[in-house]
């Protein structure tokens, strides 16, 4: 009921709007303005003057906002340039610190099961090169004659550097 009510007041409203008023409304004589070159050009006078305005305090405000942005920076970059380095220094070295006394912590409080675990890997290291020799029986072979070239190399090219410290042959 009320809502039909609301409804019923709102369309008498808006009948009564539309009664109140003439439709069509009555012609009438609309000013007209004769736009000649000077009328013109003081309306793009005006206009040059506003982007001018405009443009003077961009200018200020881009001043303002650099000044703003560029001090800092700079006053960061190297006024506290070493500061900032001792303090990311201080901290590195705090962690190193921290990490050490932790590592010693843990050595004290399981120190067997740290042995039992390093065994284990000496163990399967152990097992892993035993089976390496069974699977490539001459890599310690190639490996030594491998090693014995790389030095024979080292030393002539040492030798041809420093030519003073050549022995010289007995026979």
């Amino acid at each position: 009921m009320r809502k039909r009510f609301s409804f019923f007041l709102l369309i008498v409203g808006i009948s009564f709007l539309l009664c109140a008023f003439d439709w069509p409304p009555e012609p009438y004589d609309m000013p007209r303005t004769l736009l000649t070159a000077d009328l013109f050009g003081n309306y793009l006078g005006g206009l040059f003057n506003s982007i001018r305005a405009i443009g003077s305090m961009g200018f200020v405000i881009t001043m303002i906002l650099s000044s703003v942005f560029i001090i800092p920076s700079f006053f960061f970059k190297y006024i506290l340039k070493d500061y900032f380095r001792k303090q990311a220094i201080n901290q590195a070295v705090d962690k190193k610190e921290f990490a050490r006394s932790v590592r010693a912590a843990d050595r004290e409080k399981n120190r067997q099961s740290i042995i039992d675990d390093k065994v284990a890997d000496m163990e399967i290291h152990q097992a892993a090169r035993k089976q390496f020799r069974e699977l490539y029986p001459e890599a310690d072979l190639e490996e030594r004659i491998y090693q014995k070239e790389l030095s024979y190399s080292a030393q002539i090219s040492f030798l041809a550097n420093h030519p003073e410290l050549k022995k010289r042959r007995r026979r």
